[in-house]
């Protein structure tokens, strides 16, 4: 199923509403694919038959959404880990879900193959989850039912000067600490590139 991202997803610090959050420390990790426009349905059909395997197979857990506003045909694919370990874990996983339902290496290299005839460009990012700076986190089952019953979330991109995240962080503090006091229950989830992303 798809989620729809209002905006684009790169870089630094990004407050996520309603969708790719945190509950704990760890790790996003964001696979961000640009397809060729004339190639999108074949894409398309291609991620359902690998999503298909994948719950077939108990592969492993990602979230795919794309754009609506900013760069079109450009798609994500998200995964939550406790750690690095569990990052690896989860790639075999999915992996060996797709050589059980494709024929192995050679059906995995088959489907490899025609998902990259129709894109123009993928890469991936390591995004450190803060949770410190976040506010109104659900726990484990509260995220589950959040992404489950979104549509949307609004994502936002920020740069930050070198040199200044400290001072970027404490604003985030007094953010979250104001948002709490209000009694706000929107959540707001911030996560921090660590691997990937583009420009400094």
């Amino acid at each position: 199923m798809h989620r729809r991202i209002l905006g684009p997803v790169t870089l630094a610090a990004f407050l996520s509403v309603a969708a790719l959050g945190q509950n704990q420390q760890g790790y996003l990790r964001v696979s961000i694919v640009k397809v060729k426009p004339d190639k999108r349905a074949e894409f398309d059909a291609a991620v359902k038959r690998m999503a298909d395997a994948n719950r077939r197979h108990q592969g492993t857990d990602w979230i795919a959404a794309e754009t609506i506003y900013g760069e079109g045909n450009t798609l994500y694919f998200c995964s939550l880990r406790p750690s690095l370990g569990e990052m690896e874990k989860g790639g075999e996983a999915f992996m060996a879900a797709l050589a059980k339902a494709g024929g192995g290496p050679a059906g995995i290299a088959k489907t490899m193959q025609d998902l990259g005839n129709s894109m123009i460009s993928s890469r991936a990012e390591l995004r450190r989850r803060r949770t410190d700076l976040s506010s109104n986190v659900p726990d484990e089952a509260g995220l589950l039912k959040l992404i489950g019953e979104s549509r949307y979330n609004r994502t936002t991109v920020i740069r930050i000067r070198p040199g200044r995240l400290a001072d970027y962080e404490e604003q985030l503090r007094t953010n979250k600490a104001a948002r709490e006091r209000s009694g706000s229950r929107t959540p707001v989830f911030v996560s921090q590139s660590a691997a990937g992303q583009q420009g400094t």
